[in-house]
């Protein structure tokens, strides 16, 4: 790979991970609006089964099997060859593909409507409005699947910062009609309907521009059967991936809905609104990195330079993260209190553990980033399929004796033994590089956040206004100031720390 081409990687990596970061703040800001609105308006029970319809909703996109994952691998190679032939023909496969999830996840969803109202503890709805209100859901859902496979080849082709400015315009359409609709009607059907139209709005536009970027890309190739054999021959490896995320992300509202009832829901919910705003941050530009990652390995294949740059990429990962948890420790509490309400704040151990566990799932997600775009998925479906089955069976095991931080520390459990197997994997099993040399590393990352909370914790108790908007400021400027000097201080002589300024060097440059 010449310079050129590592120098546009660069430039994508860095352009679709800022669009990103933006797109995702705008979202979160927004979603605490219509949480706000919401509890207002409909209510907390609501807000609870609300909560517990995403979850199941996962549970039907589990149809997908994990085929967008390997759509996406079987796209770079020609993308890198420029083979428009195979691309169509890899195309075409995914159109038949998703329709056919689509019109099997509106069957399902149909099915499991008669027993949603069962998974739900002390509910008061009756299960016709139950019911229906789900299929709603449902429908937003499997509809948005017979456009997908367009998405799939633009974050291929390192466009996720195109895929987010749509899915903004889509969502700032849809949550401005949602808002207007609870104020004025109060009602939870047409609060279900606009929402389910954001992603059939949103994938219906990518579909178009799809179209007039790439005309001579074609999805109606008859002679794709190879390619879709070989897209379903490679679902034996990314299933148990596809069942690990589930769990990880949708298991916990479901055991709680049904052990402690909507309300320890709703409240637990709320902070995941935070936490899942946050990583959102992350999996958007781990996508902006797959892409470019995929492609540098199809080019170089697997050198040191990859290893180098996947460092550089943890290292970043690593300032994000320590960033977002001193924050999250410092602000959550005040912030919920402003927002909400005193009453939605959980408890002093449930904090600690979300926190902790919040920093360990978002320090693991590089590797996972390098498990994608290296198409690791048959040395990753063992670790994924134990730690599926590790996640549920803690959760539901400590839950019932120590009530919601029974389910959070199953949860970081498993995040724990993922971040230790996968980086085994990778920097021992594919690179071939020191496990403790990479161990070490990240040690002193984590003690650095740890000292960077402290400090910051200690920085922001010196605080003591009393009007609680002006604190949440003072304290947001301090936690912007203390953790990145801190980090900065300990680590501008690490190679990886003058590997992201001179990639940033390079961009500002190129802009100039």
């Amino acid at each position: 790979m010449n310079r050129k081409e590592d120098s546009m990687h660069g430039k994508k990596i860095i352009s679709n991970s800022m669009i990103s970061i933006a797109y995702k703040i705008i979202i979160l800001l927004l979603g605490f609006v219509t949480r706000k609105i919401f509890i207002l308006y409909i209510g907390e029970e609501l807000l609870g089964l609300n909560s517990v319809y995403a979850n199941l909703l996962d549970l039907l996109n589990l149809a997908d099997l994990g085929i967008g994952v390997a759509v996406q691998y079987q796209l770079y190679e020609p993308l890198v060859k420029k083979d428009n032939l195979k691309l169509s023909q890899i195309m075409a496969a995914a159109k038949r593909i998703y329709n056919t999830i689509g019109i099997l996840i509106l069957i399902a969803g149909v099915a499991l409507s008669f027993f949603v109202q069962y998974l739900i503890k002390n509910v008061t709805y009756p299960s016709w409005y139950v019911r229906i209100s789900f299929l709603i859901s449902v429908s937003g859902v499997a509809l948005g699947y017979f456009f997908v496979h367009k998405r799939l080849f633009l974050q291929a082709n390192e466009e996720i910062g195109l895929i987010n400015i749509v899915d903004l315009l889509a969502k700032l359409v849809t949550v401005m009609a949602s808002l207007l609709s609870t104020v004025i009607f109060g009602n939870y059907f047409i609060y279900l309907m606009i929402n389910a139209a954001y992603g059939i709005l949103s994938n219906l536009i990518i579909y178009l521009i799809f179209k007039k970027k790439f005309p001579y890309i074609k999805t109606q190739v008859h002679d794709c059967s190879k390619e879709v054999h070989d897209l379903t021959s490679s679902l034996k490896n990314v299933i148990p991936m596809k069942l690990s995320n589930y769990v990880y992300n949708s298991t916990d509202n479901v055991i709680i809905s049904k052990v402690l009832g909507l309300a320890t829901v709703a409240l637990y919910s709320n902070y995941m609104t935070i936490i899942n705003g946050i990583m959102g941050m992350e999996y958007l530009i781990g996508n902006a990195i797959t892409s470019s990652m995929g492609k540098i390995i199809r080019e170089r294949q697997n050198d040191d330079y990859v290893y180098q740059l996947y460092l550089t990429y943890q290292y970043a990962q690593y300032v994000f993260v320590s960033f977002c948890t001193v924050s999250f420790v410092v602000l959550c509490k005040p912030f919920i209190t402003w927002w909400i309400g005193e009453r939605f704040i959980v408890d002093e151990l449930c904090f600690i553990l979300l926190s902790v566990d919040f920093f360990v799932h978002s320090m693991y997600q590089p590797v996972y980033v390098m498990y994608g775009a290296a198409g690791r998925f048959k040395e990753d479906k063992y670790i994924t399929a134990a730690s599926a089955v590790m996640n549920i069976a803690v959760s539901i095991a400590l839950v019932i004796k120590i009530g919601l931080p029974g389910v959070i520390l199953g949860t970081l459990v498993t995040d724990i033994y993922i971040w230790l197997a996968r980086s085994y994997q990778m920097v021992k099993g594919y690179w071939g590089q020191n496990l403790f040399k990479y161990g070490t590393k990240m040690l002193k990352y984590s003690l650095l956040t740890i000292l960077a909370a402290a400090v910051t914790i200690w920085a922001s108790s010196l605080i003591s206004v009393q009007n609680l908007f002006i604190r949440l400021m003072i304290l947001g400027v301090i936690c912007c100031i203390v953790p990145n000097l801190l980090n900065i201080i300990a680590t501008f002589k690490s190679h990886e720390f003058k590997m992201v300024m001179q990639y940033v060097k390079k961009y500002m440059h190129r802009k100039g």
